[in-house]
């Protein structure tokens, strides 16, 4: 079975990840996303706590069948700091009869040969970019000498995913430039949230009053 990994602190989930996961199991031949939320965030950026989060991407997700999209707490069972090629591993080690795909957006694009071991990463798992509005990667050519690239087969990655983000982006496919941080921005000034996050995931955020006085 073909699964593709949507990692993320989703603090809070919003509307683009449901977005993502729909466009994900629609044009690619994944069976299943799976929604990981982060235990600690990989750069030491302060999360509500860990059961807020999970709960508020469950809400997010009620609706859809647990068949296609799913919310697992593999992050609070393997603890620590979640660095994608550990939670990678982990994932691998714990079901290893599936194949698995891990989700970008084009904003993380230009920062991804900065990950933790990142030629390991390439040995286990591959990629799907999705476009997000707003976010440019810059280009990593295959021949080029690029500081923290170790192989020739992390730059030809590179250059391909940004090759398949260009595509995307001359016929016009962007997902809508929704941001976590602004959530909680207009949160802590009191303005409204409605339309960028599921329904239930505000009537959870007003009952636990989560993100005022961030």
């Amino acid at each position: 079975m073909n699964i593709a990994l949507l990692g993320g602190s989703f603090n809070p989930p919003h509307i683009c990840h449901i977005f993502i996961a729909q466009y994900v199991l629609a044009t690619t031949d994944v069976e299943q996303v799976w929604f990981l939320p982060c235990y600690q965030h990989a750069f030491g950026k302060q999360l509500a706590p860990f059961e807020h989060r999970l709960a508020l991407c469950q809400l997010a997700v009620a609706s859809f069948s647990e068949h296609r999209i799913k919310v697992l707490p593999l992050e609070r069972e393997r603890q620590g700091t979640s660095w994608t090629i550990d939670t990678v591993r982990y994932v691998i080690r714990m079901f290893p009869d599936m194949h698995f795909i891990w989700i970008i957006g084009s904003d993380v694009l230009s920062e991804l040969d900065k990950w933790k071991d990142f030629d390991q990463l390439l040995e286990l798992i591959s990629f799907v970019i999705v476009p997000r509005a707003g976010a440019e990667p810059i280009d990593v050519s295959p021949s080029s000498n690029h500081p923290m690239v170790d192989s020739s087969k992390a730059r030809q990655t590179l250059h391909q995913l940004r090759a398949q983000y260009q595509e995307l982006k001359q016929q016009g496919i962007f997902l809508p430039d929704v941001s976590s941080s602004r959530i909680r921005e207009r949160i802590k000034n009191g303005l409204s949230i409605q339309h960028l996050v599921p329904r239930p995931v505000k009537d959870y955020i007003e009952k636990y009053s989560l993100y005022r006085n961030d």
